[in-house]
């Protein structure tokens, strides 16, 4: 996966097009999660997801990512999701695991 054009800042001038469009930006644009808060703190049809980055990423890049989301997004427009998928297994880590970063994180 080409990273070059990964960045939410490519989407600006779509999210301005389009004010009555919702955007959701997922799995916290990682590893873009910085830039994915500024949009999702200025404009107001911008959310953000925080899933798949559990159990895809240690447990301190997690808290990381945690840390960035709350730190400028405002919490109205952050959704979370385990982002399981084909084992019930993934679901429940995904849960523990997000849980715990945001305990942690606190």
């Amino acid at each position: 996966i080409s990273l070059l054009h990964a960045s939410p800042a490519h989407m600006q001038p779509l999210i301005k097009d389009y004010p009555q469009t919702v955007f959701v930006l997922l799995h916290a644009a990682y590893p873009f999660t910085k830039e994915a808060g500024y949009p999702c703190s200025v404009y107001p049809n911008v959310m953000l997801d925080f899933g798949e980055i559990f159990p895809m990423i240690s447990g301190s890049g997690q808290r990381t990512v945690v840390r960035q989301v709350l730190e400028i997004c405002p919490t109205n427009k952050i959704l979370w999701s385990t982002d399981g998928h084909w084992h019930p297994e993934s679901f429940y880590l995904g849960t523990i695991q997000a849980r715990q970063a945001l305990f942690d994180v606190r």
